[in-house]
C-alpha cells in the first residue's frame, strides 16, 4: 500500500531536519592547538555557567565536541630586556650610576595545573585570543617590576667599576632571586643575563 504524504508534512519534516543540522553545526566544536601552545578548554552550556574541561598541549585537538571553546596560551620561552639608563640608571654600592641592560628568559610552566591556575587566578583571558599578547601582558603585570627591583638590589651590592668583572655572579643572583619570588606563580624563570654596565662619561 502506497503512503501519501501531504506537502505540509514533508515541509515540516524538512524544517525539522534543517533545524537539527543547523543546531548541530553551530554547536559542535573541534578545539585545536599547535605545537608550543597549550589550550584551556571549557564547556559553554546553553544554560548556566561555563565550566573547565581540561588543558591540552599542542599539537592536539579535542575532536568534535558539544559546545566547547578554548583559550590558547604560549608555553614557549620568551626573552624580554630591561634598560637602565639616564634617570633610571642603577645606583651601585659606591653611588656610581650605571647604564645597563638585563635580559630574562621565562615561560608559563607547561603543566595542566599551572595553565589552569594562570587562566583562573592570574587573568589569562584576552578578547583577541592572541597568546603573544597574553604573554606580554603577563610579563608587564607579574614579572617586570620584580625583575627590575631585584636587578637594582643585586647590582647595589657591588662597587660600580667591579660590576662588569662579576657579571656571571650578578646574573646568577638575580636569576635565583627571581625564581624564589615567582616560585608560587605559574611562571618559570629559565635564565637571567646581566649586560655590561657603563658609568657616566
Amino acid at each position: 500500500m502506497k503512503m501519501n504524504r501531504s506537502p505540509v508534512a514533508v515541509f515540516l519534516l524538512g524544517a525539522v531536519l534543517l533545524t537539527s543540522v543547523l543546531v548541530l553545526g553551530t554547536n559542535l566544536e573541534n578545539v585545536r592547538v599547535s605545537a608550543g601552545y597549550a589550550c584551556y578548554v571549557y564547556a559553554r552550556p546553553i544554560l548556566g555557567k561555563s565550566a573547565f574541561e581540561k588543558v591540552i598541549f599542542g599539537p592536539a585537538s579535542t575532536g568534535l565536541r558539544w559546545r566547547l571553546e578554548g583559550q590558547r596560551v604560549s608555553i614557549t620561552p620568551y626573552t624580554y630586556s630591561e634598560k637602565f639608563e639616564a634617570d633610571s640608571a642603577i645606583l651601585a654600592k659606591d653611588k656610581l650610576p650605571l647604564s645597563s641592560q638585563a635580559h630574562v628568559v621565562w615561560r608559563l610552566k607547561p603543566d595542566e595545573a599551572s595553565v589552569r591556575r594562570f587562566m583562573e587566578e592570574f587573568g589569562g583571558w584576552d578578547n583577541t585570543t592572541d597568546p603573544d599578547k597574553i604573554s606580554r601582558e603577563s610579563y608587564d603585570q607579574f614579572i617586570r617590576e620584580p625583575f627590575r627591583t631585584l636587578t637594582r638590589s643585586v647590582v647595589a651590592q657591588y662597587n660600580g667599576l667591579d660590576v662588569n668583572e662579576s657579571l656571571s655572579k650578578v646574573s646568577e643572583e638575580i636569576e635565583r632571586g627571581l625564581q624564589i619570588l615567582l616560585g608560587n606563580t605559574p611562571f618559570e624563570v629559565m635564565s637571567v643575563v646581566m649586560g655590561n654596565s657603563s658609568p657616566p662619561q
